[in-house]
C-alpha cells in the first residue's frame, strides 16, 4: 500500500476560466414604412431637375471621392434633382393645392444658369458634415424662388424645414466613426479637396453648365423592404423669360 499523500491541488492547478467576451447588439433595423393606401400621407419635395450632363459629372466625382476610406455615405448614382424644400409628408387633399398654387408663385421669375465650381463642406471644413458640390452663379435667384415658395406653402399651413438654404449638390453625409477617424477627416478632405482643384477634376475653371429653366414637384414613394425609393412627378413650373419690350 502506497505511503504516498494524496496532492492537494492549488491555485496554479486550477484553469482559469476564460472571461466571456461580450458581443456588441447588432443595430436596430430602421422601422419599415407602412404600405401605401390611397388615404396615405403625400411626401413632397419642390426640386430643380439635374442635366445629363450634371448627372454624369456628380456620379463621376462620387467614385472618385469613394476611393477614399472616410467614414462618409455617398449620394447613390443617378440623383436628378437638387432638392429646394422638402415638405415631409402632405395630406392627399392638400397636395393638390400646393399642386395648384406654385404656378404663380414660380411662373414670376425668368430662367438663368448656374455652374459647377469647387467641393466644399458644411457647416465648414474643419468640422465636415456633409461634402458637397458647390454652384457658381447668380445664386440670388435660386434663393429667392427658395423664398417665394416658402411664404407660399407657408400661407397653404404647410410645414417647411427651417434650416438655411445652400445652393450645392449633396455628394455625402458623414457618419459615425471611431474619434480616431473623425479626427483625421478635417485634414484629409481638405487636402483632397485641394487636389481636386489643382488638378481640374473638379474645378470652377472647367465648370459644368446647369441651366434652370424649371422646377418640379415629386411625390417620393417608398419601396418595401430594401426597395429603392421612386419618384413621380406631379406637376412642371417653367421658369418664363422676360416678354420683349414692345
Amino acid at each position: 500500500m502506497s505511503s504516498e499523500r494524496p496532492r492537494n491541488s492549488g491555485p496554479s492547478d486550477r484553469k482559469t476560466p476564460k472571461p466571456k467576451r461580450l458581443r456588441r447588439p447588432k443595430p436596430a433595423a430602421p422601422p419599415r414604412r407602412p404600405e401605401e393606401t390611397i388615404d396615405s400621407a403625400w411626401r413632397l419635395s419642390v426640386v430643380v431637375p439635374l442635366v445629363p450632363e450634371i448627372v454624369t459629372f456628380v456620379d463621376k466625382t462620387v467614385r472618385s471621392l469613394s476611393k477614399e476610406n472616410w467614414p462618409v455615405r455617398w449620394t447613390v448614382p443617378g440623383v436628378q434633382y437638387l432638392p429646394l424644400h422638402q415638405l415631409g409628408d402632405v395630406a392627399p387633399e392638400s397636395a393638390d393645392l400646393v399642386r395648384m398654387a406654385l404656378h404663380e408663385t414660380i411662373d414670376q421669375n425668368q430662367p438663368f444658369e448656374l455652374r459647377t465650381a469647387d467641393l466644399g463642406a458644411s457647416p465648414n471644413i474643419r468640422r465636415p458634415k456633409i461634402l458637397w458640390l458647390g454652384l457658381y452663379g447668380p445664386n440670388h435667384r435660386l434663393e429667392t424662388i427658395h423664398e417665394q415658395v416658402k411664404q407660399q406653402l407657408t400661407e397653404l399651413e404647410i410645414a417647411v424645414e427651417e434650416r438655411e438654404f445652400n445652393p450645392v449638390i449633396t455628394l455625402g453625409r458623414v457618419h459615425s466613426a471611431p474619434p480616431s477617424r473623425l479626427r483625421d477627416l478635417p485634414a484629409a478632405v481638405r487636402q483632397r479637396f485641394d487636389l481636386a482643384s489643382e488638378t481640374g477634376e473638379v474645378s470652377n475653371k472647367k465648370p459644368v453648365a446647369l441651366p434652370v429653366t424649371e422646377l418640379l414637384l415629386i411625390r417620393t414613394h417608398f419601396g418595401a423592404g430594401e426597395a429603392a425609393a421612386r419618384y413621380e412627378v406631379l406637376d412642371h413650373y417653367p421658369l418664363l423669360p422676360a416678354e420683349p419690350a414692345k
